[in-house]
């Protein structure tokens, strides 16, 4: 008999004592009325369920009856009922006590799930913070297994990287665990394999939508949205690193400007992706967010003319208001990177059928066809003014992710040398 077994028979022995104890003090010394005495075995199944379980509240429940009838319904002494009603008032009883059972499991439950979400989230910063912590490539490599250890507290871990075609261990035992030709195919699959049976996953790691290698976890009890940014984070760290050691100490300095904003911007499209992140929804004008939008990009539109089009009969919208000027402030200052100086940028709202549509429009060079389908991807930048135009190409990824948090969607609609606009909508109140 397993440890977990031996623990759920416990329970259902102590629960019977439960009932003992009800039944002996309500029929032996405490004479009161049959509801006193339901409510009782009514607040112990209640307890219950809130510390172990729907199945201890459920075999509780059912003994409970048996004891309510058997000592506290007339005849008194036997399993009948002498009077009809009580045979509602018996049903009533069990049916409340198992719905109110499956109730306080419910909110238990859920109560778990959302510690366990923040527990990884708390986990997943700690991550991010170690892997700041050297610019050294192979300082890095070799450290990494041991911060997922340290992080998430797994057992094992392992890294396989293709371009260096190696695999970095934790420890010896870690060798036996992840083969490196696994980790090598599962790479080259570009999808996580998770055994949760053994506590074994492995997780490729993405730079954007190309794989560039695969980690694995022993003892692992990781969610697979947790999993995913993992795989974001390191790979996004990894990038980092060896793009420090590479550039000089004045250009290396600027770039690790460039990629510390690249990692807290993949470790907020993580978090939004997972729906990890809690937004704080208000009823608020969309003009409140595009007012405080201008005052963020104002110097990047400077040197551009903003022409507004924003009725002032709008319906609220229920928003989180930092959020949705955060993806205001992406489109504007994309309108304002990729189009020439001194060509306006458009911003318009309109009214559709119960949401709120807002438009930001530029005169660009335009995106065509094959990427307005990419544009959205993390870590994607439009192939023709990657070396002219710095960015980190998560801004329109953040930007999506916002928007469909709050039931909206977003899209582009562009033509090839006459600009693009950039629209999203949002459910109105």
């Amino acid at each position: 008999m397993n440890k977990a077994t031996g623990n759920q028979i416990l329970r259902f022995v102590m629960a019977a004592l439960l009932v003992g104890a009800i039944t002996v003090v309500y029929f032996r010394w405490l004479h009161v009325n049959p509801t006193t005495v339901g409510f009782t075995f009514l607040l112990a199944i209640l307890i219950i369920s809130a510390g172990w379980g729907l199945r201890c509240a459920i075999f509780l429940a059912f003994l409970s009856t048996l004891a309510y009838n058997y000592f506290f319904l007339p005849p008194l002494l036997r399993f009948t009922i002498a009077d009809p009603q009580n045979w509602v008032a018996l049903f009533a009883f069990l049916f409340t006590a198992i719905v109110a059972s499956q109730l306080s499991e419910r909110a238990r439950r859920e109560a778990l799930e959302s510690n366990r979400r923040r527990r990884e989230v708390e986990r997943l910063y700690g991550f991010s913070q170690q892997l700041l912590l050297s610019e050294n490539i192979f300082e890095l490599l070799n450290a990494i297994p041991r911060y997922l250890v340290d992080a998430f507290g797994v057992t094992g871990a392992a890294m396989f990287l293709d371009r260096k075609q190696e695999t970095y261990y934790l420890d010896p035992a870690s060798q036996s665990l992840f083969p490196t030709e696994q980790l090598k195919a599962i790479s080259g699959r570009g999808e996580p394999v998770l055994d949760r049976e053994h506590g074994v996953c492995f997780m490729p790691l993405r730079m954007g939508v190309r794989p560039v290698g695969c980690i694995g976890l022993a003892g692992c009890e990781l969610s697979r949205e947790t999993l995913e940014a993992i795989g974001s984070l390191t790979a996004t760290a990894i990038e980092r690193a060896n793009t420090a050691e590479k550039l000089t100490k004045t250009e290396a300095a600027r770039e690790s400007d460039r990629l510390n904003r690249l990692v807290g911007e993949a470790a907020e499209v993580a978090q939004l992706d997972s729906h990890q992140l809690e937004l704080n929804f208000q009823p608020h004008q969309i003009r409140e967010a595009i007012d405080a939008a201008m005052v963020q990009t104002r110097a990047c539109l400077q040197n551009h003319t903003v022409q507004m089009d924003i009725p002032l009969d709008l319906p609220a919208v229920r928003m989180d208001l930092a959020r949705i000027t955060e993806v205001l402030v992406h489109l504007l200052d994309n309108a304002s990177k990729y189009s020439s100086s001194g060509t306006p940028i458009q911003i318009t709202v309109r009214a559709g059928a119960g949401e709120i549509v807002t438009s930001v429009a530029d005169r660009g060079p335009g995106i065509d066809d094959f990427e307005q389908e990419m544009i959205f991807e993390k870590f994607y930048r439009g192939r023709n003014l990657r070396a002219s135009v710095q960015g980190t190409g998560m801004g329109l990824a953040i930007a999506r992710a916002i928007v469909e948090l709050h039931g909206g969607k977003i899209g582009v609609t562009s033509q090839v040398g006459r600009g693009s606009v950039f629209h999203f909508s949002l459910p109105a109140t």
